[in-house]
């Protein structure tokens, strides 16, 4: 998987890296960056690592100065630069950013990488609504993945533009997924309680290894 494969997702403007093995070494870390990994298992604290070193290099594409990267007030969510939207997505091995600065097309953005191949049969129910699953199965499957594990990637990415900008937590259910197949596009529709002015759309693709997409959430 490519920053430029993923850059396909987003309008132009949009910054995607993927972070590679030396943005795992914490020292590249600020302290204050470090007090945050607490008593985290090695395989995390590479992780987490990885997530800061790779978001500052995106974000210093984008003028942004080089300062920690530290937590929102209120929960774990990334405190990111004022001015600034970014998502970031960890998936066995990869990880990856996507960085925008904030504007009339960009409000909030959202990126979410999955490991290819279908998606277990006992939650396909808790991710997809009923007409979701209707639709999807008259397509042809995104093979060797099929169209939930899609769908979960889709409403990961429209959820990680949803929660920055609201603060509300959503499950899978309350979001309904309209697909182009042909196009690789999709909107997010939030059916309980939805915000006016508020609008999710995006991209996605796949192959052998990956599912992946990628959503921005705009105020019109």
């Amino acid at each position: 998987m490519t920053a430029g494969e993923l850059s396909r997702l987003y309008p132009a403007g949009v910054v995607v890296e993927v972070a590679n093995a030396a943005d795992e070494d914490e020292r590249l870390l600020h302290g204050s960056e470090r007090a945050l990994m607490g008593a985290m298992v090695p395989s995390r604290r590479r992780e987490f690592a990885a997530g800061r070193n790779v978001a500052r290099r995106a974000l210093a594409r984008l003028g942004f100065p080089p300062g920690p990267l530290l937590r929102h007030d209120n929960d774990r969510d990334i405190e990111w630069p004022q001015g600034s939207t970014a998502s970031i997505s960890h998936t066995n091995g990869l990880c990856a950013v996507a960085c925008g600065v904030v504007g009339p097309a960009l409000w909030s953005l959202g990126l979410d990488v999955e490991q290819a191949g279908p998606l277990g049969a006992d939650i396909v129910t808790a991710i997809c609504r009923p007409d979701e699953l209707v639709t999807l199965g008259s397509l042809a499957p995104p093979v060797p993945s099929d169209w939930p594990r899609l769908v979960f990637a889709m409403k990961e990415a429209a959820y990680k533009a949803w929660y920055p900008v609201t603060r509300r937590v959503l499950d899978f259910p309350e979001m309904r997924i309209s697909v182009d197949a042909a196009a690789r596009s999709y909107s997010a529709e939030v059916m309980e309680a939805p915000l006016s002015g508020l609008s999710i759309a995006g991209r996605f693709g796949w192959d052998g290894q990956f599912v992946y997409a990628g959503a921005v959430l705009t105020r019109g």
